[in-house]
């Protein structure tokens, strides 16, 4: 059988003590609603609204060369929520074999279709600022569907070695 590249099995340790951080300061974030942090950092800005655009005098003119200001903390949730549940996601078990490579696929595919369900369903049942919010969500949920289905079924997966014991 075609062997598949996954992560060695303590990078999936690393990616719970990225992801859990994270994941908790995301979540503070979003619910609490603290969009508006005070800005910190100049970043580049590549892309800009060829049409509204306000450059400061020390800045080029050009449209394709700005600088902002920014709070670089979303994308550092971002960055880790993604880094940290990809670690966790395709990182070998302790014990990889075709079995649990089945289980893998098979939870993959459940992840996929489920996500993009709930992708159509909040597409007719969200608009505006609320679907905003429910599509930074659906950003991270193909993976954290495939972590908590694919955890699940190697806990049957265990569980019916021990009962048949």
């Amino acid at each position: 059988m075609k062997q598949t590249f996954l992560f060695p099995h303590k990078w999936q340790k690393i990616g719970w003590m990225v992801l859990i951080p994270t994941l908790l300061v995301g979540l503070l974030i979003l619910l609490n609603d603290i969009w508006n942090l005070p800005n910190i950092v100049s970043v580049f800005e590549q892309f800009t609204d060829l049409f509204n655009i306000k450059v400061p005098q020390f800045q080029f003119s050009s449209p394709f060369f700005l600088y902002k200001e920014n709070n670089l903390l979303n994308e550092i949730i971002i960055f880790g929520i993604i880094v940290g549940s990809t670690l966790i996601s395709f990182s070998k078990e302790k014990i990889e074999d075709e079995m649990i490579s089945n289980l893998r696929l098979y939870s993959l595919m459940w992840a996929v279709v489920v996500h993009f369900s709930l992708v159509l369903i909040a597409s007719l049942l969200f608009y505006e600022f609320d679907y905003f919010n429910v599509m930074t969500i659906q950003m991270f949920s193909i993976l954290f569907l495939f972590i908590i289905h694919f955890k699940y079924q190697i806990h049957q997966y265990n569980k019916s070695i021990v009962d048949e014991k």
